[in-house]
């Protein structure tokens, strides 16, 4: 085995630890969190695990990015570009996303419809992160 199957290797697992971390928590950790807590508890929780979901979605493609970029260029671009979305979505959607829901919480009506449109951003940008991991996991296990 030479390098370049190491750092394969490397980027298939952190490919699929991307992709299994993101379909954990949005088809069982959110849904199970608001079906067996309150409405305010499971905000409470979902909102304390999204810096450290949006850390696990910087960190772990951009391991991938880097591993992947010598062998599957593409592929490394494609976990790049979910690593950047991450970074986005936590520095900058998921504060504004907080300040909104607080304000509408707290009785701002006007707060309701932006809360809204960046937390439907939010879930497009998770969507189509999920479905570009899911897409170099599904060629790295045809090369």
């Amino acid at each position: 085995m030479n390098i370049l199957d190491i750092f394969d290797v490397v980027g298939l697992v952190a490919v699929a630890g991307v992709f299994g971390v993101m379909a954990f928590f949005s088809f069982v950790v959110a849904p199970v969190t608001f079906i067996h807590l309150d409405e305010a508890t499971a905000g409470r929780f979902i909102r304390s695990l999204f810096p450290w979901y949006y850390l696990t979605l910087i960190v772990l493609p951009f391991i991938g990015a880097a591993s992947l970029s010598a062998t599957h260029y593409i592929d490394a671009s494609i976990m790049a570009l979910i690593a950047l979305g991450a970074v986005f979505s936590r520095q900058i959607l998921l504060p504004r996303i907080n300040g909104y829901r607080d304000r509408m919480l707290s009785g701002d009506i006007s707060a309701e419809k932006k809360f809204d449109g960046l937390h439907r951003l939010s879930v497009l940008i998770n969507g189509v992160q999920l479905l570009g991991a899911f897409a170099v996991l599904v060629h790295l296990a045809i090369t």
